[in-house]
C-alpha cells in the first residue's frame, strides 16, 4: 500500500479508508477513529496480497 495513494473521510462516527495500489481500489469502512483504520488498511492489504500468515485452523 503506498500512503500517498489514499484517502479518509468520516461521516458521523463512520470513516472510510480508501486506497488505490495499480488498477486495484480497496476501502475499509467502520465505526472508529478515522486514526485506526491506516492499520487496518495495512493488514486488509496484505492479506490481499498473501503476505500476511494464514492464521486459519486446521
Amino acid at each position: 500500500m503506498t500512503p500517498s495513494h489514499h484517502v479518509v473521510a468520516t461521516e458521523g462516527d463512520v470513516a472510510a479508508f480508501l486506497w488505490f495500489d495499480g488498477g486495484m481500489s480497496c476501502v475499509v469502512t467502520g465505526r472508529t477513529h478515522e486514526a485506526r483504520l491506516p492499520t487496518v488498511a495495512q493488514a486488509v492489504d496484505e492479506q490481499v496480497r498473501g503476505l500476511a500468515p494464514d492464521r486459519r485452523q486446521p
